[in-house]
């Protein structure tokens, strides 16, 4: 087992409270949507999870052994995208505070903050095209437009699970559905934004946003709690 550093130290202390300025508030910002960014990613490559799994299980590669459920892996990439998005402008929200720019000053962490801050600003098109088409919560605009976009060939199924009065739905085909709002908002030039694409955004981003809270804990965090 890895070997861990545990500090403890009062909240009220660490964030300044009854002091704190925008800086702080940040900080409180950043490290809840890192926490929630982590479950999300888990969510989206995690291999079967039977109670969350309630709809059809599939392969993601035919060498890939691993099955994942369909619907929750739509779901927590929707949730993600989301947070990323909440994360990028928390950083851009924190880079004008001055305390921000003494910690990018330091060798140590320039390097790490300037490449998560161009991986964001570099990403920022393609996850609010995402955020505002499906990402999130999943709107009237988006159902509309999968109504009048569904493809020609599109399939599902729908079951009802169980007898007597113990019968569970199941709508099979909601992740189709999911999967063709995808494609709102996308320039035809810039083709379909697949999930495969996004999976692969979310990745770097929880790499991006792992190191930026390393920076913060080193810089700031960690000597606020006490040993």
């Amino acid at each position: 087992m890895a070997k861990s550093t545990v500090r403890y130290g009062n909240l009220r202390r660490v964030f300044r409270t009854g002091n704190a300025n925008a800086f702080d508030a940040h900080l409180v910002q950043l490290c809840v949507l890192f926490e929630d960014l982590r479950i999300e990613a888990l969510g989206v490559t995690a291999g079967q999870m039977a109670r969350l799994d309630v709809l059809d299980s599939v392969t993601e590669h035919p060498k890939d052994k691993v099955k994942r459920g369909r619907y929750r892996r739509h779901y927590f990439l929707r949730r993600a995208v989301a947070t990323i998005r909440e994360f990028a402008s928390c950083l851009d929200d924190m880079r004008r505070c001055r305390e921000f720019e003494i910690i990018r000053q330091n060798a140590t962490f320039q390097q790490t903050l300037d490449d998560a801050t161009r991986f964001f600003s570099g990403t920022a098109q393609m996850i609010n095209t995402v955020r505002n088409t499906s990402g999130g919560h999943f709107g009237l605009d988006s159902a509309k437009y999968v109504v009048e976009h569904l493809h020609q060939r599109a399939s599902g199924k729908i079951e009802f699970a169980g007898s007597g009065r113990k019968v569970t739905p199941k709508l099979h085909f909601a992740g189709e559905l999911v999967a063709t709002s995808f494609t709102k908002g996308v320039p035809k030039k810039q083709g379909r934004i697949t999930h495969e694409f996004v999976i692969k955004k979310i990745a770097e981003a929880m790499h991006h946003a792992t190191a930026v809270v390393h920076v913060m804990i080193a810089a700031e965090l960690f000597h606020r709690f006490g040993k």
